[in-house]
């Protein structure tokens, strides 16, 4: 089944986030991924306004990733861990989605060593990958741009494994073109924050599933 992933890049304040609950209610068992990104990773302090609705959204059963940037395999794997632990402590979020994935070879062993866990992660390169990075994270996203993705996935691997972020859509693209993918994200939002409302586009990427079962 194929599921979806939300750059959830908005205040909790935001229209948006009482939007995906009211679709995740009415469509239960389509997975939905929330990345949420409370001030470029946790900050530095407690928000009580992120914590109250983050819970929210996972007492609606939407599985809630931490956004963490790893500055193309640059930033300080302790530094990465510190912000692991803010949000596991202030918010309770124990799954990944790790920003600026540097998709080269030279930096495979980083990219194993922050993926080498037992909780969710998802990495965004937001280009096609090595094919010995698949399997090192649990999803990657593989292509994050305008329009939608012309690039075939690699064969004999589990298409569960990648994922798509569609941006700049004026319709709604054909049902066929986005199978095979583990999650997709599309919004008719541009640049320069494509992300900054809830998309025309979304009550019917919301109901693509009625019935199944969720992953992961």
């Amino acid at each position: 089944m194929t599921g979806i992933i939300i750059p959830f890049y908005v205040y909790p304040t935001d229209p948006t986030w009482s939007e995906v609950i009211r679709a995740k209610r009415a469509y239960p068992f389509n997975p939905i991924l929330a990345v949420v990104n409370p001030d470029s990773g946790p900050g530095v302090v407690l928000d009580p306004i992120y914590a109250q609705a983050i819970w929210t959204l996972k007492l609606a059963g939407v599985k809630v990733l931490g956004y963490i940037t790893t500055g193309y395999g640059v930033k300080d794997r302790m530094a990465i861990q510190a912000e692991q632990v803010s949000y596991r402590t202030w918010y309770h979020v124990s799954s990944w989605f790790f920003d600026e994935v540097a998709a080269d070879a030279t930096h495979r062993d980083y990219y194993a060593k922050l993926g080498n866990t037992v909780d969710f992660t998802v990495g965004n390169p937001g280009v096609k990958i090595p094919n010995d990075y698949i399997g090192l994270m649990d999803n990657f996203v593989v292509y994050e741009g305008p329009g939608m993705p012309n690039q075939p996935l690699p064969p004999n691997f589990d298409p569960k494994n990648f994922s798509f972020i569609a941006y700049g859509l004026t319709t709604f693209p054909s049902t066929i073109t986005i199978d095979g993918y583990g999650y997709i994200y599309l919004t008719n939002g541009v640049e320069p924050d494509p992300y900054s409302s809830v998309s025309w586009l979304w009550e019917t990427l919301a109901a693509l599933q009625k019935t199944g079962v969720s992953h992961p």
